[in-house]
């Protein structure tokens, strides 16, 4: 995954842990990983927590059985849930 400034379109980050193309993110400023934190899910049945201060990922969901196709955080900060939805069905 590559992040881009809208200023001068230079890459910023490259966040490497995804073997297929990522299909949804969502962002959350707080939660209960920490701060700064981008969910990612991917064709490759994995979904990744990336600390973006690091560009690491912090924690992932593997070996699902289908594609991820939807990432969402609680929209509480202290709510321990990241909402994953894979499949087609």
């Amino acid at each position: 995954m590559l992040f881009k400034s809208e200023m001068n379109m230079k890459p910023l980050h490259e966040l490497k842990g995804h073997k297929a193309p990522v299909v949804t993110l969502d962002y959350s400023a707080k939660n209960f990983i920490g701060e700064h934190v981008l969910a990612s899910g991917s064709e490759d049945n994995t979904c990744r927590l990336w600390d973006l201060r690091s560009s690491k990922a912090v924690k992932g969901i593997n070996n699902l059985n289908d594609p991820v196709t939807s990432v969402k955080f609680a929209k509480k900060a202290d709510s321990p849930l990241l909402y994953l939805s894979s499949g087609t069905k």
